[in-house]
């Protein structure tokens, strides 16, 4: 169904790779979630943002900061305010936290 011009009721491949993955983050299972989100989401969309955050809090999850802080930066760069910015500025937050061992992943 389209409402205002957009479809709305179906998933991208992106989104649905994005869902896979959280699903796999649920059971721990980082490493699968990070190829998952590479292979099936960012391939076909590169600057996908919600699969660039996901993919940025995954590699938080599974403690490689330095390529976390990598994907998420950019994320945080644009103006204004959105969803992924504001999750992205809150990632990086805590990705510094850890790295100071203030707080567990």
């Amino acid at each position: 169904m389209k409402i205002f011009g957009l479809q709305v009721g179906q998933k991208t491949l992106a989104e649905m790779a994005v869902d896979e993955a959280m699903l796999l983050v649920g059971e721990q299972r980082y490493d699968e979630a990070v190829q998952v989100i590479e292979n099936k989401a960012l391939s076909r969309n590169p600057d996908d943002r919600r699969a660039l955050l996901h993919l940025g809090i995954c590699l938080m999850l599974k403690g490689d900061y330095d390529r976390a802080e990598a994907v998420l930066a950019p994320l945080t760069e644009r103006r204004g305010m959105d969803s992924e910015k504001a999750a992205a500025l809150i990632a990086l937050d805590k990705v510094a936290k850890l790295r100071a061992g203030e707080v567990d992943a």
